[in-house]
């Protein structure tokens, strides 16, 4: 499908369930799938880093640091894991065209253990990435986007093997879902606008695009574990 005919399949997705996609997307919030909670680990500011690149080579330990605020946010970051799935299971219960109640966000918590591990190796390749240059973060980012998509739709996974079915599906794929992802461009400024209530429309409406794109992804590529 186009990316005009994907959103539309959203639109059509959500007509009559918005409350649902609005719904999910605070009980995500509140669950930590929106959380960075391991950046407050990071100790020095980019200012000290320009200003004396040495500093990191004297003691790599001073990169980070631990506090109670750090370390619930840690905490809070890692519970969340589970719920990533859980939001995504929820959308593609709606692009099914099936019952899609609130609780199903908890879906997956009884994978906490491999939606943890998703979360971190997912995070750390992304930040391996981005340490290098911003293109090869957004590169990674890309090859192993659909990877909780995948833990959703097959619980039973681990982790590994849900990034490996990423990085095979999103063989070709990759350009398409970013120019999906800045297609939404002009609907987020007109939330930051809105002062951030649109983001309750917005939010769902993304997610619900990227359930429809992982259908057809799934359709020709036929991602299912071995």
């Amino acid at each position: 499908m186009s990316l005009r005919e994907l959103k539309r399949a959203a639109r059509n997705d959500l007509k009559g369930k918005w409350h649902i996609g609005i719904i999910v997307t605070i009980v995500a919030f509140i669950i930590g799938v929106y959380s960075f909670g391991l950046l407050p680990m990071i100790n020095l500011p980019a200012e000290e880093w320009l200003k004396d690149p040495s500093v990191l080579l004297k003691d790599w330990r001073n990169i980070f640091y631990f506090d109670m605020r750090s370390v619930r946010m840690g905490l809070f970051y890692l519970l969340g894991a589970a719920g990533v799935l859980g939001q995504c299971y929820c959308f593609l219960l709606m692009a099914n065209q099936e019952q899609c109640r609130i609780r199903d966000i908890f879906h997956c918590y009884p994978q906490m253990v491999p939606a943890i591990g998703l979360r971190l190796l997912r995070s750390v390749y992304t930040f391996l990435g981005l340490s290098l240059l911003v293109v090869p973060g957004v590169y990674l980012y890309y090859v192993y986007a659909l990877a909780p998509w995948i833990m959703a739709d097959n619980p039973d996974i681990g982790a590994r093997k849900a990034l490996q079915l990423s990085k095979r599906a999103m063989d070709g794929y990759k350009m398409k879902m970013l120019m999906l992802d800045l297609s939404f461009i002009g609907w987020f400024v007109l939330c930051v606008l809105s002062m951030g209530i649109g983001l309750l429309f917005l939010i769902p409406y993304h997610s619900a695009a990227r359930a429809e794109f992982f259908r057809e992804v799934k359709n020709h590529k036929k991602v299912k574990p071995a």
